[in-house]
């Protein structure tokens, strides 16, 4: 690989305690097998839901409130249905690759420690050598590793 561009990747997931996801997620009050088990695939409505709850008073009211402020203004209201138009079109995520997700980094961080298994081969971040590009907005919410 030479060049590796990641956009609000989740890497880091040691701090439990600021990261919501990663409390939500915890074995004691998810059971992600019970999920999977029902849905095949973790819903991306319900990746959606649990997004928009990290801030339900911005997402479920004053984004609205926003768009009934300007709704005299064209270019505003054709903005805010762009973006979201493109935040509500969810896709399911794979029920294996959701449960990797929670279990080995949400949950056991097995990327940082060095203790991750793709393939029946042991990710060593320390053996990757390629360009990297990372985006992080400020103050971000979900992405760990991030100051909020």
């Amino acid at each position: 690989m030479r060049n590796l561009i990641l956009l609000t990747a989740p890497l880091d997931f040691s701090n439990k305690q600021n990261l919501t996801f990663a409390r939500w997620t915890a074995a004691r009050y998810f059971d992600v097998d019970k999920v999977l088990a029902a849905f095949g695939n973790m819903p991306g409505e319900m990746i959606d839901y649990g997004a928009k709850a990290l801030k339900p008073v911005e997402n479920y009211v004053s984004n609205y409130l926003k768009l009934w402020d300007n709704l005299d203004d064209p270019r505003v209201v054709q903005a805010w249905h762009a973006m979201n138009t493109w935040v509500t079109d969810n896709v399911s995520l794979a029920g294996g690759a959701f449960r990797q997700l929670i279990v080995d980094l949400y949950r056991n961080d097995k990327l940082m420690r060095g203790e991750l298994v793709i393939r029946g081969e042991r990710v060593d971040v320390s053996r990757i050598h390629a360009n990297l590009l990372t985006v992080i907005a400020e103050g971000d919410h979900i992405t760990p590793g991030v100051p909020v």
